[in-house]
């Protein structure tokens, strides 16, 4: 939130560098470059930045709209674009003109974007209130329409899409507002009918997909690998230094890396799923 970005060596596990020039509250990486919206309240515009170097290389102004919500609004880049949402619609970026190529309305108020299965899946909250249901809807890149949206209802966190299936971790409400476990839910990309509820051991607030395996993190619990072949959860992994994916779950390199509270990474090798937890990335 806000802090300078660090680049990570996979070959050390170490600080490789940080880049002065660069700070945002949300973040994609493609397409030969990392794509940021700046942090603050004011935020309307997205920064185009040289993966290597850190250097900013384009601005495109005034497409997201400032203020809370707004401020999360999460570059993801698939399709040979980027797609960012931005208060109840989706915006296709060119990357080879860094311009607007579409404008797409969805249904929802505060959302996420996940891309895969020929797909750009939104996964959306009907209002920003907490007890709001959640969406996930299927954008045909091919010509930019919605075609189909999938009630969730209340908790719906975050999205993945690997393996056959569009993936949703969904919270379910403890006493009064404490959300205290939940459930991996699995759709079917072709009806958007959820086919599976699987248990979760703890309250999941990020997922990803990868070798062969569907990856959710929590708050401050390990990370839980699922087999999609069976439906359940098989292995647990990597106890956290406090927040097991505070900054959420990426994959490269041949691994899983963990983006964890307090300056900490922390790396699961897709090989073996041995775990290795790397210098703090921030000073």
């Amino acid at each position: 939130m806000g802090r300078k970005f660090t680049k990570i060596d996979p070959e050390s596990n170490g600080v490789a560098t940080r880049f002065s020039e660069a700070s945002a509250c949300a973040v994609g990486v493609g397409e030969g470059s990392i794509w940021a919206i700046p942090f603050g309240l004011s935020s309307h515009d997205v920064r185009r930045l040289d993966s290597s170097t850190g250097k900013i290389v384009a601005r495109i102004h005034g497409i997201v709209p400032g203020g809370f919500p707004y401020i999360i609004a999460w570059p993801t880049v698939g399709e040979g674009s980027v797609w960012i949402y931005a208060g109840g619609k989706v915006l296709r970026l060119d990357p080879k003109t860094n311009r607007v190529l579409a404008t797409i309305p969805t249904v929802g108020t505060l959302g996420i974007i996940a891309v895969g299965e020929r797909a750009v899946w939104v996964l959306e909250k009907t209002s920003v209130w907490p007890k709001a249901e959640g969406l996930v809807s299927q954008v045909d890149p091919s010509d930019n329409h919605l075609v189909g949206t999938a009630h969730l209802g209340y908790g719906a966190f975050s999205i993945a899409v690997g393996e056959g299936a569009v993936w949703v971790a969904q919270a379910e409400a403890g006493s009064g507002n404490d959300l205290t476990r939940g459930k991996l839910l699995r759709i079917d990309p072709k009806s958007l009918r959820i086919v599976r509820a699987i248990p979760l051991f703890d309250t999941p607030n990020a997922i990803a997909v990868a070798a062969g395996s569907v990856w959710v993190g929590s708050a401050f619990g390990p990370i839980l690998r699922v087999d999609p072949k069976i439906n359940q959860v098989v292995e647990s992994l990597g106890r956290s230094c406090l927040g097991s994916s505070g900054g959420g779950l990426v994959v490269g390199a041949g691994a899983l890396w963990i983006g964890q509270f307090r300056g900490c990474v922390q790396r699961i090798d897709l090989q073996d799923f041995t775990v290795d937890r790397n210098q703090p990335a921030s000073e």
